[in-house]
């Protein structure tokens, strides 16, 4: 009945600061239009570096309207297409600056990044030939680490991770998302070790503690998981997942009351949160309110209507307040859904 949720990979788009880069790459200064169009890029530069996207796209666009073949404001805007959330326009401009300059790595990088989030294949493709152009970019292997991790290639992807660490020695990020791909191999002391480096490489960074609080809780050690989702709550206090989480290491050590505050401010959070129903269906089982759990595990099936653990638990609460049928048909509606444990609630009923 134990349900832990988590964000396991820290995907953030830091290719920004990457690519966003003034001097060399300018362009050179010649008639009135490259000087112009040489102005409109470093305003979107500075844009850019002020978190102003949208507007910095304009300037870029601008730029490109008086020197179309200019690949430095093309590779920043289809950067920060990207970043803004126009993949199918970024991985345009990028493609165009790979047919401008066919050797550019960080090109490769890009578009590879930006495909993970449609076809892990043609990803690879990319981030493979970024590779083969500059073995030495990190970023390269970072994203091909989470086109593997998405690929559930664990093993490979925990070797794109090492790789970058190995290059870059304090990518908070390759650390954390090494810990995932080792905690899904089912190596929680390895896991527990990177997402600890993670931690004090970067002590603001909110997931890393929840993380910490969920490989505490798979090793039964509930009281030092509660510290860290603390500390993640008091770095995020809206962060409902490390409130579900709370909730659910509160259940086991027998915090009732508290686990319930705890649910129910996950819900309060997010009231789509299925999962977060279920945990409170389960702590209100284990208070004796049978009725109210069944209420929760009925809504977190309207949720998720092919939630197998949802239907699995309310037949057993079902049973409590003698409803046999009603018990019979949930569990078999969680043995449909692959459920394995209620073929044992089946046979014995």
């Amino acid at each position: 009945m134990k349900q832990l949720s988590s964000i396991l990979l820290i995907c953030f788009a830091i290719i920004h600061s990457i690519y966003a880069q003034r001097g060399t790459d300018a362009v050179r200064v010649g008639d009135r239009q490259t000087i112009q169009a040489e102005r409109l890029f470093n305003e979107g530069i500075n844009l850019f570096s002020n978190g102003q996207f949208t507007e910095s796209i304009q300037k870029f666009d601008e730029s490109l309207k008086l020197y179309p073949n200019f690949e430095r404001a093309l590779f920043n805007r289809k950067k920060e297409k990207k970043w803004t959330g126009d993949i199918q326009g970024a991985i345009t401009d990028f493609s165009r600056t790979i047919e401008l300059k066919p050797g550019m790595a960080k090109a490769y990088t890009g578009r590879g990044y930006a495909r993970s989030h449609e076809d892990l294949e043609a990803a690879l493709r990319d981030l493979n030939k970024a590779i083969e152009l500059d073995n030495n970019q990190y970023q390269a292997y970072y994203y091909r680490g989470i086109t593997y991790y998405s690929k559930n290639e664990f093993d490979l992807a925990i070797d794109d991770f090492s790789r970058t660490i190995l290059l870059k020695a304090d990518h908070v990020y390759a650390y954390h998302d090494r810990g995932s791909a080792k905690k899904m191999n089912g190596d929680l002391y390895g896991a527990l070790a990177d997402y600890q480096q993670a931690a004090f490489l970067d002590p603001g960074l909110y997931v890393v503690f929840n993380n910490i609080g969920m490989v505490k809780s798979e090793m039964g050690q509930y009281l030092d998981a509660l510290g860290y989702f603390t500390t993640a709550i008091n770095l995020h206090p809206n962060y409902a997942e490390a409130y579900n989480n709370r909730g659910i290491a509160r259940m086991y050590t027998g915090d009732i009351e508290a686990s319930l505050s705890d649910l129910s401010k996950a819900i309060d959070i997010n009231s789509s949160y299925a999962e977060a129903y279920v945990n409170r269906g389960n702590s209100l089982y284990k208070s004796g309110e049978f009725h109210k759990a069944i209420d929760d595990y009925s809504q977190a099936i309207t949720l998720v209507p092919d939630y197998g653990a949802a239907y699995l638990n309310r037949g057993i609460a079902r049973e409590m307040v003698r409803d046999p049928d009603g018990a019979y048909l949930d569990w078999e509606k969680a043995w449909e859904l692959g459920v394995q444990v209620a073929k044992d609630y089946l046979r014995n009923n």
